[in-house]
């Protein structure tokens, strides 16, 4: 009797779609930390990812759609990143310590200049692609509320309207600070000394209770 060959059950369709696109990204961000902003053409990409430059059209139209698409997750994970923080029991932790976490978080080890070249080289496409725009919008107000309940969560006694605009100023100032590390023999360590200076006193003047509150 001849035994019943069955054969090897196929990837779904969804899947391995999903497959072929995060390559297609996984290239692109290669390319990236290779090569620079640049370098990501689909051409390029197509090459990298070792797929036909049709398939890259068939997901992407252009290469801007996929730096799109690679700003938005990495936008994404910031802010979860910072949501994790926000559940934790923000009283009982030295705000210093959980905002030197949070600095890293955004800007990674300073010994390790290398580790950010993606994450600058997507700072910059947020600034000179107009498509990208709508990305740079919704991360602002997002980690600005992120922010304000990160402040309120460590025992802040401003009223919401306040922190909300504290939270804004410092996110443009830590944004700021990009614009500056994109600048040639920068020392990141010194830099990052700075910012946290200069954040301190305003987050140590929100959390303390005044007379009267």
């Amino acid at each position: 009797m001849n035994e019943k060959i069955t054969a090897p059950r196929r990837q779904p369709m969804q899947k391995r779609a999903r497959a072929k696109r995060e390559a297609i990204l996984a290239a692109a961000r290669q390319l990236i930390e290779k090569q620079g902003l640049e370098a990501v053409t689909c051409i390029r990409v197509a090459d990298m990812a070792q797929v036909p430059v049709g398939s890259v059209y068939s997901y992407f139209p252009n290469n801007v759609a996929i730096i799109e698409a690679l700003a938005d997750a990495w936008l994404t994970d910031l802010r979860e990143q910072f949501s994790v923080v926000e559940q934790r029991n923000l009283q009982a932790e030295s705000w210093h310590v959980v905002f030197a976490e949070l600095l890293e978080i955004v800007y990674g080890d300073p010994a390790n200049p290398e580790g950010r070249k993606l994450a600058m080289a997507l700072t910059k496409a947020l600034d000179f692609y107009p498509e990208l725009q709508h990305l740079r919008r919704h991360h602002g107000n997002s980690m600005s509320q992120i922010l304000a309940n990160l402040l309120k969560a460590a025992g802040s006694p401003w009223p919401a309207d306040r922190l909300q605009r504290l939270a804004r100023f410092g996110y443009e100032l830590i944004g700021g600070l990009d614009n500056y590390l994109a600048l040639e023999d920068v020392d990141r360590s010194e830099a990052l000394a700075w910012i946290y200076q200069s954040l301190t006193p305003l987050i140590a003047d929100c959390l303390t209770p005044k007379q009267g509150d």
